[in-house]
């Protein structure tokens, strides 16, 4: 059975680069609990990230991401384990004819042994000078599987 975790309760992020993450309400959309953690670019030259702490998690479950898009959406998600890289999850353009925006599930992704600090970085690529703001990117939630949760 699945255990989730909203993408809101992970604000605020620890570190934030060429943009910020802030909880963004987003009822009557696919956002699970019609909530989500947006990113914002700060201008569209570079790449906005935000480094977010995970909730203590022990070994031998998946995580597995939900991330709402909108058109022209680009950027990735890296899944981290006391600072090395664990995962990546390319976000690339959602289908148009879907909306202004779409809800995606991820592949889950396993989560390694004796990790003390798990972190997801949420990052958005530049995007076209010529479009007024950046392409929604916002993670939604984490479906966590095959592991207990620890109470602090």
């Amino acid at each position: 059975e699945a255990v989730p975790y909203e993408g809101e309760s992970l604000w605020p992020p620890h570190a934030q680069r060429d943009g910020w993450a802030f909880v963004e309400y987003a009822s009557g959309t696919c956002a699970s609990a019609g909530r989500w953690l947006a990113l914002h670019h700060e201008s569209g030259a570079k790449v906005a990230s935000a480094r977010l702490f995970m909730p203590a998690l022990p070994a031998g479950g998946r995580v597995a991401p939900r991330v709402a898009l909108g058109p022209g959406a680009r950027g990735e998600l890296t899944l981290e384990a006391d600072g090395a890289l664990i995962h990546r999850w390319k976000l690339g353009d959602p289908d148009l004819a879907a909306g202004p925006f779409r809800c995606l599930d991820l592949p889950a992704a396993a989560l390694p042994a004796g990790n003390h600090g798990l972190e997801l970085v949420l990052a958005g690529d530049p995007w076209s000078s010529r479009t007024a703001a950046a392409p929604l990117i916002a993670l939604d939630r984490l479906d966590v599987t095959g592991a207990k949760t620890i109470d602090h």
